[in-house]
């Protein structure tokens, strides 16, 4: 009763042992777990063994007397297994104080789960009929109790399963940002499949062809240069087919293609399923695996990676809306932009300018992506609030009045209160409001200190500032871009944050660096030859 009712199968074997050895009166006994794949058996638990052979102890089904019971799924008694021809050269290796054996399989309908083994009676009679038929019922107990113990083990991992299907739809469907979409994708299904290596193609309309967006388990960077018409290889024929499909062994596959930069010596198991989107292709999901590590796919790894598929492509598409709308929107921005700079001949590019020293001067600090793109934004719209100030102002060319210089200075408020209105961009009001503060306390409007100051305003502001001086003005010539540089050095700690005047030092010989940003005078036709980058 307690066998059937062990569900835990790492300790069910030593329960199952501990029961025969009392029952059966025996010295010695064995499990034995067959594996279809390698077609082996495996010694997994011994009572009266030494410890250490336990999991290294192999037979190849047909070989000695557990082989042989397993091939031919038939029990074995032996009163003396010396004179038996077929197992006299195999007794010895398990040292056998006596010579008594009996093996019987264990069986589960028409399926060898494993062979269960007995010796030396502690009486020092040898096994009879009674004592095999007794083993064979034991061993159907065991064969029921095995199946309950994987059929609970299939059930925890479906709800695990469920449980992170659940997850991911959350993750995915609350995220608009494709690399975040397409990363936890990948990550979650490698871990849910338990995959040695996957590859998230997308689907190029144009070309008709499939190419490696995200990849994880590749050495080789290659990997992310893949591309495959319709129809090529199994990820093709899955995006053709619009159905998934497994391939239990890749070595024995035409359909799989593998790439000569990417071969692996090990067979591979492969399961490949179409993202689709209202019978729309958005791409194929691909996961192989080691298979000698479980085996091959399954049926039921499939129908999940379908489903796990489905979900991410509603997430893909979204994602990719957004993406579309939001390049709508920053091209109205970039428009926007350039009619503020066209008020003033002078100030010509300056925004795109901005932007460009301030995206390479966040690069250079380390800035996370969706911090950089913030920033990316903000300077291109820095002085958006001058569109409120009269043109007369903005244009005259000699020095202003203290009310003028008061009205100037209501343009990042006014911009600030101008995008407060677009819900997308309102993490840039408070850098565009702020990016006249100075780290002393003496900018304006609020007269921020230091860090009080929103770290992407501190940016824009050498950025700005370093514009302006390099630019033509008809009340003075451009500084050289060396001597820009000095007096932005000179001003860190009073003007600017001495942190990020280092970043924008370095920026001239980073790899950040705008494609413009060189020489020693601005050349503003060669800074608008270069596409600002949204």
């Amino acid at each position: 009763y307690s066998v059937s009712k062990t569900l835990n199968i790492s300790k069910l074997f030593d329960t199952i042992l501990q029961q025969v050895q009392e029952v059966m009166n025996v010295e010695n006994c064995s499990l034995m777990a067959y594996d279809p794949l390698t077609e082996t058996l495996t010694l997994d638990a011994a009572i009266g063994l030494p410890r250490d052979m336990v999991g290294q102890i192999q037979v190849k089904v047909g070989e000695g007397i557990a082989g042989w019971v397993a091939q031919n799924r038939k029990p074995v008694l032996l009163k003396d297994v010396s004179k038996d021809i077929r197992f006299a050269n195999h007794h010895g290796r398990l040292d056998y104080k006596t010579r008594s054996v009996l093996s019987v399989p264990i069986m589960h309908d028409s399926s060898l789960l494993g062979v269960l083994n007995v010796n030396n009676k502690r009486s020092g009679e040898a096994f009879f009929e009674d004592d095999q038929n007794l083993l064979l019922g034991i061993s159907g107990q065991i064969s029921q109790a095995i199946a309950n113990a994987s059929l609970h083990e299939k059930t925890d991992m479906q709800v695990a399963e469920l449980s992170l299907i659940q997850e991911l739809g959350k993750a995915v469907n609350s995220s608009l940002d494709l690399d975040s979409v397409l990363n936890y994708f990948i990550d979650m299904t490698t871990r849910i499949t338990d995959s040695d290596r996957a590859t998230l193609m997308l689907y190029d309309d144009a070309a008709q062809e499939l190419y490696v967006e995200v990849s994880r388990g590749f050495d080789d960077p290659e990997v992310l240069d893949v591309r495959l018409k319709l129809g090529e290889g199994v990820a093709g024929r899955a995006a053709q087919l619009k159905r998934p499909i497994k391939i239990e062994n890749t070595g024995k596959s035409a359909d799989y293609k593998e790439l000569p930069n990417l071969k692996r010596k090990t067979d591979l198991t492969l399961i490949s399923a179409p993202l689709i989107n209202k019978d729309n292709l958005v791409g194929v999901i691909n996961c192989e695996r080691v298979l000698s590590k479980k085996g091959p796919f399954t049926p039921e790894n499939l129908d999940l990676l379908e489903t796990l598929g489905s979900q991410a492509s509603i997430a893909i598409e979204n994602a990719r809306l957004y993406h579309n709308l939001l390049n709508v929107y920053l091209e109205t921005i970039r428009s926007l932009a350039a009619a503020i700079d066209a008020k003033d001949s002078y100030t010509h590019g300056h925004s795109r300018r901005v932007t460009d020293l301030s995206v390479g001067i966040a690069l250079e600090m380390g800035l996370a992506r969706s911090e950089v793109d913030t920033i990316r934004h903000a300077s291109l719209l820095h002085d958006v609030g001058k569109i409120g100030i009269s043109e007369q102002i903005l244009l005259k060319p000699g020095r202003l009045t203290d009310d003028e210089f008061e009205t100037i200075k209501s343009h990042p408020h006014i911009g600030a209160g101008i995008l407060n209105s677009i819900e997308f961009l309102k993490n840039v009001c408070e850098i565009i409001k702020h990016h006249h503060e100075r780290f002393d306390g003496r900018g304006y409007p609020s007269g921020l200190t230091g860090s009080e100051i929103p770290l992407g305003s501190r940016i824009i502001c050498v950025a700005d500032s370093f514009d302006a001086i390099t630019s033509c003005r008809p009340y003075r010539k451009p500084l050289t871009f060396a001597e820009a540089t000095e007096e932005v050095k000179r001003c860190a700690g009073s003007q600017f944050d001495p942190g990020v005047v280092e970043a924008f030092v370095r920026l001239r010989s980073s790899k950040h660096r705008p494609p413009w940003f060189q020489g020693e005078l601005l050349d503003q036709s060669a800074a608008d030859e270069y596409p600002l980058q949204l």
